[in-house]
């Protein structure tokens, strides 16, 4: 697969998982949905798949560019569409559609008999229930959430930023300083 997305110039692409963006407190939900597709390469369309040599193993693409467009579906007991917890990219919503969010797992269990066909309830610990199924989050996911160590990263790297900008400053004032001091030491000797 290295060689196939290096052929194709997608090497630097960002994965979901970094090109994400999701409400707090719902990674370990959306883990659980996408699974795999947190791997995928985001690029901005699809190539023509009859012009494309495809890798023997699988690969996952994302198309970033797009719209979202919810169906008309009855939303069970009026709980909102886990597409309405993604962002960025807006494309990913597609994947996501008719998966509704309960605020813990016994909230869902109580909501489950209300679902319709092709409709699931997911709690934010990853517990994810169908009318006549489910599913629990997978016990690394449990501990460890590759959503929210993507979004610490960003985090740290926003502050990183932060306080690079403000050493440069602060490196520009004690130039600024030093060029002063010796400005002053100039005139004293005059």
């Amino acid at each position: 697969i290295h060689d196939w997305l290096q052929q194709q110039e997608w090497m630097e692409a960002p994965r979901l998982a970094q090109a994400l963006q999701i409400a707090p407190g719902w990674e370990w939900a959306l883990e659980t949905v996408l699974q795999d597709a947190l791997e995928a390469v985001c690029i901005p369309d699809l190539p023509a798949m009859e012009s494309t040599e495809w890798p023997e193993q699988g690969v996952i693409l994302l198309q970033t560019t797009g719209s979202f467009e919810k169906a008309e579906q009855l939303a069970p007991a009026q709980l909102t569409s886990l597409s309405d917890k993604i962002h960025h990219p807006i494309t990913v919503k597609h994947q996501v559609a008719g998966i509704y969010c309960a605020e813990s797992l016994a909230q869902a269990v109580q909501l489950r008999s209300t679902l319709s066909s092709g409709q699931s309830i997911i709690a934010p610990d990853g517990f994810w229930l169908g009318r006549f199924w489910l599913k629990t989050p997978v016990q690394s996911t449990l501990n460890d959430s590759k959503l929210q160590r993507q979004q610490q990263i960003q985090q740290l790297q926003i502050a990183t930023d932060q306080q690079i900008e403000k050493l440069e400053q602060l490196q520009q004032q004690v130039a600024a300083a030093k060029t002063q001091v010796k400005v002053f030491e100039q005139e004293r000797q005059l």
